[in-house]
C-alpha cells in the first residue's frame, strides 16, 4: 500500500468515525417561543427539540410576576417527554411534578405535539 492511499483511507476512517459520534448527541431544535398569559403575570418560555418522530423533548420555564411593573421571578422549570410506545400508546413524562399520562392516539409524538402544543406547553 502506497503513503497516499494510507493517508486518503486514514482521512475516510477519521471523517466516518466524526459523523458516528456526532450523529447521536446532534438534537434538531423545532420550535422554540413564549407564551404570556394570565394577563401578563406568567410568562412561559419553552424549546422542542426532536430526536425522531417517536421521541420528543419540550423543555420549559416558567416565569411569575406580583404586577406588569415587576421583573419576572423564576417559577420552576419543566421537561416534558413524549414517546410512543406502540402504534396506539403515547406516553407523556413530565417532570417537576413528577407526572406519567397515557394518550390513547394513532399519531405519532411530532403529530401529537403541533395538535396539542399549547397543552403540553403550558
Amino acid at each position: 500500500m502506497t503513503k497516499k492511499s494510507f493517508t486518503v483511507i486514514t482521512m475516510l476512517f477519521m471523517v466516518f468515525i466524526a459523523l458516528q459520534l456526532a450523529t447521536p448527541a446532534a438534537a434538531v431544535k423545532i420550535d422554540h417561543g413564549y407564551i404570556i398569559s394570565d394577563n401578563g403575570l406568567k410568562k412561559v418560555d419553552y424549546t422542542t427539540q426532536i430526536h425522531d418522530s417517536k421521541h420528543i423533548k419540550i423543555y420549559t420555564t416558567i416565569y411569575v410576576r406580583d404586577n406588569i411593573r415587576s421583573p419576572w421571578a423564576l417559577l420552576l422549570k419543566r421537561v416534558t417527554t413524549l414517546d410512543k410506545m406502540d402504534k396506539d400508546t403515547l406516553r407523556i413524562t413530565t417532570s417537576n411534578p413528577s407526572l406519567i399520562k397515557i394518550a390513547f392516539t394513532n399519531l405519532n409524538a411530532v403529530q401529537y405535539y403541533w395538535t396539542h402544543k399549547y397543552d403540553l406547553v403550558q
